[in-house]
């Protein structure tokens, strides 16, 4: 994470990272790491799926895309960010 910090210096993480934060943050690596692994993250707002997630992606050394969703995305929305981040 320190390292992250020092890369990212406007989207600075400051995560308290507890044994079960580290074993997610390992797994999310592992899934990411396989030949055309994904994953899709369920969980209730501020469960810390995104930090865990972005924390993971750079540990991996890959560039993160989010996708910001809202009542009027659609499928033609998707397709335009799946556009700008094939790009």
């Amino acid at each position: 994470m320190k390292d992250y910090n020092e890369k990212s210096k406007k989207n600075q993480m400051d995560i308290v990272l507890f044994e079960d934060a580290i074993y997610y943050v390992c797994k999310i690596h592992r899934v990411i790491k396989l030949a055309k692994g994904h994953g899709l993250l369920v969980g209730d707002g501020g469960s810390g799926r995104h930090c865990l997630t972005k924390l993971a992606a750079f540990i991996a050394d890959y560039n993160l895309f989010i996708i910001e969703l809202h009542k009027a995305y659609k499928l033609r929305e998707f397709r335009e960010d799946i556009k700008r981040w094939a790009m």
